[in-house]
């Protein structure tokens, strides 16, 4: 059971924005996108609505901001710019080197749901291929080479 689950808004990589709101979805959990500030409303919160949620913020475009009450459990997806960065301070990375690591194992009859088959480093390499012909002949081309070469498409 929980009650709040945080996203990051988007991937450094493909930057979709679909974890959240996918992950909310398969949990059946309301959800909110790009927020900027949340605040616990009801039971010790400032506000009293009748029952306890959330009034979060969200950004929206052109500068625009929009506040919106939700229940609980909710699922977030978190803006970058929501919290400022701290760093540690050079007492506190001499104090951190002195802590002492606990390990800890794995429950016993723990099995593993994951099973990696194999690593490897992606093969590097430019194969452009220009079309000829009229647009209509070159997209037949493309979808041909999509499906039989490529098999990206059924």
């Amino acid at each position: 059971e929980f009650d709040l689950v945080l996203t990051g808004l988007q991937s450094d990589d493909q930057g979709f924005a679909q974890v959240g709101v996918i992950l909310a979805e398969k949990l059946g959990r309301p959800h909110a996108t790009i927020i900027m500030e949340v605040e616990v409303v009801g039971e010790g919160g400032s506000q009293r609505p009748p029952s306890p949620g959330l009034r979060v913020k969200r950004e929206l475009e052109g500068g625009w901001f929009q506040w919106v009450a939700m229940p609980l459990p909710a699922v977030l997806t978190i803006q970058s710019g929501i919290n400022q960065l701290r760093y540690a301070t050079l007492k506190g990375i001499m104090a951190a080197k002195k802590k002492e690591i606990r390990k800890a194992s794995a429950p016993a009859g723990a099995a593993a749901k994951q099973k990696i088959l194999s690593l490897y480093v992606p093969e590097k390499g430019k194969k452009t291929q220009l079309i000829d012909g009229s647009p209509a002949e070159a997209a037949k081309e493309l979808v041909r080479k999509l499906r039989d070469e490529a098999r990206v498409i059924a």
